[in-house]
């Protein structure tokens, strides 16, 4: 018959051993077991409690989250690398010069534009054909929705009146849509005495816009600020200078409102006292000679170089 092997048991709930050396069971004190019982029992007691110190050390050493503060929430600082100016210079950027304005650089910007405006916008229209026999692609192949007499009033009804595509009459919009618009620049106003009838002709713009935005999805909507009149033109219509270059302030923030450009170099055409400057009419009035012109392109350029900014 086998012999029964020496197996002690230890159990946890009594710190007992289950089985003495005879194989039998039996609970008891510690001190009434067998010496080799009692000194397996002492190195069992020294490898637990060696383990339970390991453990507790690397507790000690892991910093706990508090159960009520969120993952989310836990902060942890980290450094950005700086570039190193002296590696990885700068970016610059080529100084515009007027030399360079001058030479059309780019005015591929004004490609798919139409310039929709009044009698302004037709002298714009005739400076742009002269051009263009030098240089056909002056202004890109920028077109032209403009007519003598034209008002923010008459564009804001969006009906077949003054202006014409193709010697057809059209409307706003569908003169926009016509000539393929991918962006209109607008230079209307004066014929609506915007300076003095500033509530009304905000409305007009307002009107006209939300037809653009509209009927024509997709094309860019840039407002030009109204022109500066002459002195004599604001005596004849009983308007003040301040008045009617105020007109521009409320204009730029009906633009922002209705989320389009607004674009105005009007400052660029007035004397000292705020009128068109005498040397930029050709009537003393409301219109712009050559030299006018010639400004209104090298502002149109400007802002174009600033799209590519």
């Amino acid at each position: 018959m086998k012999e029964k092997q020496n197996i002690d048991v230890f159990d946890c709930a009594t710190n007992d051993c289950a089985y003495n050396c005879d194989g039998t069971y039996r609970i008891g004190p510690v001190e009434n077991r067998p010496p080799h019982t009692r000194k397996r029992l002492a190195w069992m007691a020294c490898v637990w409690f060696t383990l339970l110190s390991m453990c507790a050390g690397c507790m000690a050493k892991t910093p706990q989250l508090e159960e009520s503060t969120p993952l989310a929430a836990t902060y942890i600082p980290t450094t950005v690398p700086t570039a190193d100016p002296a590696i990885t210079p700068a970016p610059t950027l080529e100084p515009v010069t007027d030399e360079m304005l001058a030479t059309g650089r780019f005015d591929g910007y004004f490609d798919g534009t139409v310039f929709l405006g009044d009698s302004l916008t037709v002298s714009l229209y005739n400076y742009c054909l002269k051009q263009r026999r030098e240089n056909e692609r002056f202004l890109g192949d920028a077109q032209f929705l403009a007519a003598v007499g034209m008002s923010v009033r008459l564009a804001s009804y969006d009906n077949r009146n003054l202006l014409q595509y193709e010697e057809q009459a059209v409307g706003t919009t569908e003169g926009l849509l016509k000539m393929g618009a991918k962006r209109v620049f607008v230079m209307l106003g004066v014929n609506d005495f915007a300076g003095k009838y500033p509530e009304a002709t905000l409305q007009y713009f307002e009107t006209m816009i939300d037809a653009i935005q509209q009927k024509c999805k997709g094309t860019e909507i840039v407002v030009q600020g109204v022109l500066p009149v002459s002195e004599e033109f604001c005596r004849q219509r009983h308007v003040s200078v301040e008045d009617w270059n105020g007109f521009n302030l409320l204009l730029e923030q009906l633009c922002v409102d209705k989320g389009v450009r607004y674009f105005s170099f009007a400052e660029q055409m007035m004397d000292e006292n705020g009128y068109l400057s005498a040397d930029l009419t050709s009537d003393g009035m409301c219109h712009i000679n050559t030299e006018g012109t010639a400004i209104w392109v090298k502002a149109l350029r400007r802002f174009a170089v600033e799209q590519y900014m």
